[in-house]
């Protein structure tokens, strides 16, 4: 998980979540480790997936920089009144 933090910081995403997969759920449970990881995921693509962790962190403690990324992953997955809907708030 560290390495993942490290690669994260040099913005290499593909690393990060090569060694956040890598690290088992455990370490998801960190709610900065699963921020990078679903930034990572949009960053590369991987919409669906982005989207479950920032739902994820949206359970956990309801905030605006959350709620905001999540609604711009909707989006880019053409889900307008979704992302119209987490931005009611």
């Amino acid at each position: 998980a560290m390495l993942a933090v490290l690669a994260f910081e040099k913005n290499d995403c593909p690393r990060a979540i090569r060694h956040l997969e890598g690290a088992g759920p455990e370490p998801l449970q960190n709610p900065l480790l699963r921020w990078q990881y679903g930034g990572c995921l949009f960053q590369t693509d991987r919409l669906a997936d982005a989207a479950a962790q920032f739902r994820a962190l949206l359970a956990q403690a309801d905030r605006d920089p959350v709620r905001y990324n999540l609604a711009l992953v909707e989006f880019q997955q053409n889900r307008p009144a979704e992302a119209i809907s987490l931005l009611q708030p």
